[in-house]
């Protein structure tokens, strides 16, 4: 199987770093504040990140984001899910009622910043809703505040809403089959068929390997190319949407979130690096409430599991046997010698327009340092 790994750059985090370069105020009037209104900008900024910082502190992760949003996050995050998980809606612009919200700080926009980072939550809460993409905020005022944020939504590659009943009509089958094949209804047993299932399904996308060429005229071969591309890094495809089971890397880790959100237990994905590339992979909460990290992606064999990368700690020898993807140089490697995670989900920008990142704004608990022992 072909191992090239990709990730896909998110829509929401592109519009965050455009922005961010551009200083633009979408939708709303061009302001020019006072300096004594840019002392409250700077002031603010601090303010904003140290009120993350301090929700981080008092918050433990429980299986979603949610908690660690400010409130105003947390309105465009709830609209975000009754839109989508729970109404299962067309994806088509929304408007989200917020409490009068300053929403132009000096050249930063910060209701562009807090739909953002609703957005990312959201993302990596709700892997099943696989069809709306956030593409930008529009909101109207000739003041600095604004009373409702519209949320630009469209879909993420063509006609993606019309497989949203087979989605989740696989996903309900998906369920069945593994509630019918796990050993038991023990945390260990679910975690493991859950791995296996996609492992068994999932088929690693050589769509990179199928990039057109940059002097390519053949204007159907990019939109075929550019529609694989998409579909790869979403859970979709093995459960009955386009793509034809073929996912990357996040495909494979927003599929085992999206699978232990269906049994309750406590998942995320994480983005980070490896040796060679950028990649995508899990870690999972065991009944001991210790963290364990699992990459199903390397797991993948072709027509069987391994569980080489399966409930590791951060010390766990990932080549106990000689199996793993990197020999050479990475003999005595530990998962996460392998497995770099970045420190968090998004970041915010700094005084001064500065590209300058502050800490993380969404974080995950750290993993076990030893692999997981079933009881």
């Amino acid at each position: 199987m072909n191992q090239a790994k990709a990730i896909r750059t998110l829509g929401s985090l592109a519009l965050a770093a455009a922005l961010l370069l551009s200083g633009c105020a979408k939708g709303g009037s061009s302001v020019s504040p006072s300096d004594t209104e840019n002392a409250a900008v700077l002031q603010h900024d601090y303010d904003l990140t140290n009120q993350h910082l301090l929700i981080q502190q008092n918050v433990s992760y429980d299986g979603t984001f949610r908690s660690q949003l400010t409130s105003d996050e947390q309105i465009i995050y709830d609209a975000m899910v009754q839109h989508f998980s729970v109404e299962r809606s067309q994806p088509k612009d929304f408007t989200v009622d917020i409490s009068a919200a300053r929403y132009q700080y000096g050249e930063h926009n910060i209701l562009d910043w807090a739909a953002t980072v609703a957005n990312e939550a959201f993302e990596a809460d709700h892997p099943e809703c696989f069809w709306p993409l956030f593409s930008s905020t529009v909101y109207q005022s000739d003041t600095l505040t604004a009373d409702t944020v519209t949320l630009k939504v469209r879909e993420t590659y063509n006609k993606a809403f019309s497989d949203v009943d087979a989605v989740f009509s696989g996903i309900e089958n998906a369920v069945s089959e593994i509630k019918t094949n796990r050993a038991s209804d023990s945390r260990y047993d679910t975690v493991k068929e859950i791995h296996d299932y996609i492992c068994q399904k999932a088929e690693y996308s050589a769509v990179m390997d199928q990039m057109p060429s940059a002097d390519s005229t053949d204007s159907s071969e990019e939109e075929k190319w550019d529609g694989d591309y998409l579909t790869s890094h979403l859970a979709s495809p093995i459960f009955g949407g386009a793509g034809n089971n073929q996912i990357v890397c996040q495909g494979y880790a927003l599929a085992f979130k999206l699978l232990c959100n269906q049994f309750d237990i406590p998942c995320y994905v994480i983005y980070g690096d490896t040796p060679e590339e950028p990649h995508a992979w899990n870690a999972v909460q065991m009944d001991n409430g210790q963290w364990y990290g699992v990459d199903v992606t390397w797991d993948d064999s072709g027509d069987t599991a391994d569980h080489t990368y399966f409930l590791c700690g951060r010390n766990t020898p990932i080549h106990p046997d000689g199996k793993g993807l990197f020999k050479e140089g990475h003999e005595n490697d530990t998962f996460s010698d392998v497995h770099t995670p970045y420190s968090g989900i998004i970041w915010l920008p700094v005084e001064d327009q500065s590209v300058t990142q502050l800490p993380a704004v969404l974080t995950f608990p750290q993993m076990a340092e030893e692999a997981y022992t079933p009881a």
